[in-house]
């Protein structure tokens, strides 16, 4: 199994970087709440992931969102999903410099946001 490698940021520290990437870990989770109060919390946490992942990628790729999307959030929210495996198994369509930008820009937004 790969190690996860960090990201580097400007002006966002390794450590900062860890706790939004394993934050962003847990969305798989937060589909299955257990109580109301959960549920309530757990929405909002999803909806400032999605978001923040839409206008990462607008920012970056452009309104065309539908396609990548879908790739970009399994990436974010997964463990050990590298671009490599995207364009094999997954047909990414975008090159590794517009992949790792969008995952920056992500990251940088959910900083700022969380």
């Amino acid at each position: 199994m790969p190690k996860h490698r960090d990201l580097k940021l400007d002006n966002i520290s390794k450590y900062r970087y860890r706790e939004l990437y394993n934050w962003c870990l847990q969305y798989w989770d937060w589909q299955k709440p257990k109580t109301k109060e959960l549920f309530v919390q757990y929405r909002k946490n999803c909806d400032l992931l999605e978001l923040t992942l839409h206008q990462a990628i607008i920012e970056i790729y452009g309104d065309n969102t539908e396609i990548i999307y879908p790739i970009m959030l399994e990436a974010i929210t997964n463990e050990n999903v590298t671009y490599e495996y995207l364009s094999i198994k997954r047909n990414i369509p975008c090159g590794k410099y517009l992949y790792w930008k969008i995952r920056r820009r992500f990251y940088y937004l959910l900083d700022r946001k969380k």
